[in-house]
């Protein structure tokens, strides 16, 4: 239960980079994993596993870069 957060931050991870669905609902998902972080802030997680889920977010923003870009 203690990575709870960062599974399901991994699982919104999957399904941008598989785009399931428009481009509205990828936003959507980077917003819930936005959400996660503050959520995993709040609950006190360890440095090191927000470090991780902060990582994660910045690499599908990199990817939405990437699209928008091309």
């Amino acid at each position: 239960m203690y990575n709870k957060i960062l599974y399901q931050v991994i699982e919104l991870k999957r399904q941008i980079t598989n785009k399931q669905g428009d481009d509205e609902t990828q936003h959507d998902l980077e917003d819930r994993m936005r959400l996660l972080l503050v959520e995993a802030v709040e609950q006190d997680y360890e440095m090191e596993t927000l470090k991780q889920i902060a990582q994660i977010i910045r690499q599908v923003e990199l990817m939405d870069f990437s699209r928008w870009c091309a």
